[in-house]
């Protein structure tokens, strides 16, 4: 039994028909209707971004366009961004910074220094013990308290 058998099938040179460009505008005139075969919608949309970060609020790794202010609140509303009372828009994290600093730090966890081991690319390196929140994850010093 033998293999496949492959055929050329790439034409002569002389048998495919010239490229030619179609003749085509740079700029369309700005008093000019639109053409019949375009449908052109402009429409004003609302999007939301943090107040402090100017992060956009996304889904999906796009910003999302919303057809009202009301919409787009209402999505924020249900999510982990959140909407103060002097309308102030936070992301999630710029949120956990301002409830830290409102409120105190929540949870504090405490790295104890270590070496690196000899393996690794810091090997020998000595790092310091440091305390941190979990929350917003600033680094908090304990050794105040």
């Amino acid at each position: 039994m033998s293999g496949p058998t492959f055929v050329d099938v790439t034409p002569d040179p002389g048998d495919t028909a010239p490229d030619e460009e179609l003749p085509t505008l740079d700029a369309w005139p700005a008093d000019a209707p639109p053409p019949r075969s375009v449908v052109v919608f402009a429409r004003p949309c609302v999007m939301i971004s943090c107040s402090a970060c100017h992060q956009d609020y996304t889904g999906e790794d796009i910003s999302l366009h919303f057809d009202s202010v009301a919409d787009a609140i209402a999505m924020v509303l249900t999510s982990e961004w959140v909407l103060l009372e002097d309308g102030t828009v936070l992301c999630e994290d710029c949120a956990n910074t301002e409830r830290c600093k409102r409120f105190g730090h929540s949870t504090i966890r405490v790295v104890e220094p270590f070496t690196s081991r000899p393996g690794s690319a810091y090997r020998g390196f000595s790092h310091p013990g440091y305390s941190y929140c979990e929350r917003c994850d600033a680094k908090v010093d304990t050794e105040g308290k």
